[in-house]
């Protein structure tokens, strides 16, 4: 054994070794200004992801040549490192079935990045002095994004979307997410800070708490403010009473503060970006620094002049059962009080300020019944029993739930992490990330209490800490998403079993599979070229596109622009966004100049994006157009009608089938073919009473009732009259146009067009509405002319 640590240790001297270990700190310090790798499902989001895939690859090809005198297949870190493999394989085996061929792959990709990541962890982590190099990395970086922030909060800084509709984002642009990250950062910041004993050590901790938790309440973020509570809980559990007091001294002191100073700092940032006011911003980092100097101070004198005193032991970390589980208990029973409180009667009022009074009314009763979350969560359940076992792919959700959802909504993010991974790998692939992420725990756990609790054992809580906040806000939210924070769990996973040194099989065992020790690094090695391979292809055609996309908006020159194209399309021909930016072009130039063969091009290749994203509803469109600039309105209608059951909600492709039956049923009715109007005339009210039927239903819940789509409402009432009027049923086109002729505003075009077929129908049957009319024709005279084409019937 001694002689394995020295092998062990001279490894770690190893070029390749801290080659490795620079790498993973490049990654931690650059990836979360990159919008933290958001995967947003779009070309816009991928070209980040593919070039941190593309050096991941890097990373594990040294990984492999450094594995292969040092791997075997002996302890459960060895174990873990092939049962991690198992989650990508399962997103592997999901592409068979997958919705969206590209997001699937896109999705796989990141999950290998992920794989990556826990094998550095594990295998270039049980250093002692490395292990200390990438705690410091971890927190540093979370202090200078922290910092970031209040940069962007005080306008030295512009970062898209940093400050979020009054709401702090940070680098993720996303508010629930930066407050995760910011419950993770606070966490490891208090262990530094009650580990410290000198006050150098100290300040650079102490002066961050007061910032990390004014950035947290500027999140505005309900799901942070219900999880911190809890993780702070068992945070808790973690150390002595007395040391739990100070953590609770601590945080309680800076929300109080940042309570007080709310409205001041948020008035701040408002002046900044209304008048570019360097003296706000200036005031505002001096309250910030001013405050986060008090606060160091005072931590400074807690921790030297009265924590000595009360330490008696080195047992820091230990979990003890008796005295020090009556603070956490008791803040579990007093989060559980005020949440029941909030929960029934909404926050109470003039206890906080207005902008989180409004963000936390949403925990209450009614509230909480019409968020959109739990709805998600219902639909996402629909979509898993379609798919139960291997699930449907990456980016699954993006392409199904507008066939499952209960009502209208918008949403590319299923906001629970472990729905949208049921979705898209089945009962299998979560039961398997599930197994792997438990594994690692109960190996850290173990082997935590067999270590003895000196000076560096204290800070081994540092990666778990960093890991637990997201893995459990990702339970109500989508931060997993942002490949950054998937790559970081996984890095802290593998860390968190890197001391691991259990001898699993005997020696015999290990004689007997000593052959098969090569096989592990072999395959990391092949597996590194082939990713190596696709995302550098991947990388160059987003390029070229992005490239096609920038000449497209100062070029007409159809040459210039298709060039990098069709680049583009020879690296990565599967690529949706690439192929529907080709064929809107195409379209174009077939309805310029009817040559056949742009119209053929374009379909073929909408066949291509068919077979690899068959819900992709911008290829739905498109085909859609390219039927109707070819005179092909059969196949139009059969396309919409056979689509409309995987858009149920969809007003746009439901007016698209009204307007096109409106037109036909018109053209037959001049041809004098009864049957055929009718037909199309039919089709029409039925589209008209479903989309009724569906906003109209009693179910819905009133907060989606109230933002019922008005002009929506209004056109639906004219297309019918339209009918109506055109099918001699004046009557019925009084009754239905007189219901939705609500306002007398004809500024509002359809307004006036209502009125303009109301006063048509009046006069078929004899009658007038003079006050009207006057009052249209008044505002409007060319309104006279477009009433008599109507009782004309010159349409």
């Amino acid at each position: 054994m001694v002689k394995g640590n020295m092998q062990e240790e001279k490894a770690h001297q190893s070029f390749l070794f801290w080659l490795i270990l620079s790498f993973a700190l490049a990654f931690i310090f650059i990836a979360p200004f990159y919008k933290g790798l958001f995967n947003g499902n779009s070309f816009f989001f991928e070209r980040p992801i593919y070039t941190a895939v593309m050096w991941g690859s890097v990373a594990l090809i040294i990984v492999s040549i450094y594995l292969f005198t040092k791997w075997k297949l002996q302890n459960h870190r060895d174990i873990l490192a092939i049962a991690v493999w198992f989650i990508p394989i399962c997103y592997l085996l999901s592409m068979m079935n997958a919705t969206s061929k590209h997001l699937a792959s896109i999705e796989l990709y990141i999950q290998i990045l992920c794989a990556i990541f826990f094998l550095i962890g594990a295998y270039f982590t049980s250093n002692n002095a490395v292990t200390v190099i990438l705690r410091y990395g971890i927190v540093v970086s979370g202090y200078v994004v922290v910092i970031y922030g209040w940069m962007n909060w005080f306008g030295n800084a512009e970062y898209q979307d940093a400050v979020l509709n009054g709401r702090m984002a940070g680098v993720f642009q996303y508010p629930n997410t930066y407050a995760a990250f910011m419950t993770s950062i606070l966490m490891i910041s208090l262990l530094y800070l009650l580990k410290a004993r000198k006050w150098y050590e100290i300040v650079p901790h102490a002066l961050m708490i007061f910032p990390i938790i004014f950035s947290f309440v500027l999140t505005l973020s309900r799901g942070g403010y219900a999880t911190f509570g809890i993780i702070l809980i068992l945070f808790l559990f973690l150390f002595q009473w007395k040391k739990q007091l100070l953590i609770l001294v601590y945080v309680f002191m800076s929300f109080g503060t940042s309570l007080i100073f709310y409205n001041p700092i948020v008035l701040i940032h408002e002046k900044v970006q209304s008048e570019s006011s360097q003296s706000s911003s200036i005031e505002g980092w001096s309250i910030l620094i001013g405050i986060s100097i008090v606060f160091a101070c005072l931590i400074c004198a807690f921790q030297i002049m009265f924590f000595r005193k009360w330490e008696k032991n080195n047992s820091e970390l230990i979990v003890r059962w008796g005295k020090n589980w009556v603070i956490p208990t008791l803040l579990l029973f007093g989060v559980i009080i005020v949440g029941l409180i909030i929960f029934t009667f909404g926050s109470i009022s003039g206890l906080f300020p207005d902008n989180i009074q409004k963000r936390l009314d949403g925990f209450s009763n009614i509230a909480i019944k019409e968020d959109a979350r739990l709805t998600y969560i219902k639909d996402a359940t629909e979509i898993i029993q379609d798919s139960p076992i291997l699930g449907a792919g990456g980016g699954a959700w993006t392409r199904l739930y507008s066939q499952y959802q209960s009502y209208p909504y918008t949403s590319n993010q299923t906001h629970t992490f472990y729905m949208k991974y049921l979705i898209e790998t089945g009962i299998l692939g979560f039961l398997v990330f599930m197994c792997v992420v438990g594994y690692v725990f109960i190996v850290f756990f173990k082997n935590y209490y067999k270590e003895s609790l000196d000076e560096n054992n204290r800070l081994q809580w540092v990666f778990p800490s960093f890991a637990l906040p997201i893995l459990f806000h990702s339970a109500i939210d989508f931060d997993m998403s942002f490949v950054y924070l998937s790559v970081m769990i996984f890095f802290c996973l593998g860390v968190m079993v890197s001391r691991d040194n259990s001898n699993l099989l005997q020696t015999a065992n290990i004689n007997k599979i000593s052959r098969f020790n090569l096989i592990f690094p072999s395959t990391m090695l092949i597996l590194a070229v082939v990713v190596f391979v696709n995302t550098s292809l991947s990388v160059r055609a987003n390029q070229l596109f992005s490239q096609s996309v920038e000449t497209a908006k100062t070029s007409q020159n159809y040459n210039e622009i298709i060039k990098p194209l069709d680049q583009a399309l020879k690296l990565k021909g599967n690529n949706p966004e690439y192929n529907l930016f080709k064929i809107n072009m195409l379209q174009q130039l077939y309805a310029q100049t009817k040559d056949e063969q742009f119209a053929n091009e374009a379909s073929n290749l909408l066949q291509n994006v068919r077979k690899v994203d068959r819900y992709n509803l911008q290829m739905i469109h498109q085909q859609y157009n390219l039927y109707i600039a070819s005179g092909k309105y059969d196949q139009a209608i059969e396309w919409i009608d056979g689509h409309l059951e995987y858009f149920p909600w969809d007003e746009t492709l439901y007016k698209i089938a009204i307007q096109l039956h409106l037109e036909l049923g018109d053209h037959a009715r001049r041809d004098g073919e009864n049957l055929k109007q009718r037909y199309y005339w039919d089709k029409v009210e039925g589209y008209v009473g479903k989309l009724r039927g569906l906003y109209e239903d009693n179910q819905m819940p009133e907060n989606i009732m109230r933002g019922y789509n008005y002009n929506t409402k209004l056109e639906m009432g004219l297309t019918l009259g339209k009918v109506f009027y055109l099918d001699g049923r004046y009557p019925e086109a009084i009754e239905v146009l007189k219901e939705v002729r609500v306002s007398n505003f004809f500024e509002n075009y359809i307004n006036r067009e209502i009125a303009r077929w109301y006063l048509a129908s009046l006069y078929k049957i004899g009658e007038k509405n003079d006050e009207l009319y006057n009052k249209l024709i008044e505002e409007y005279p060319e309104e006279r002319l477009e009433i008599q084409l109507i009782l004309e019937e010159q349409l």
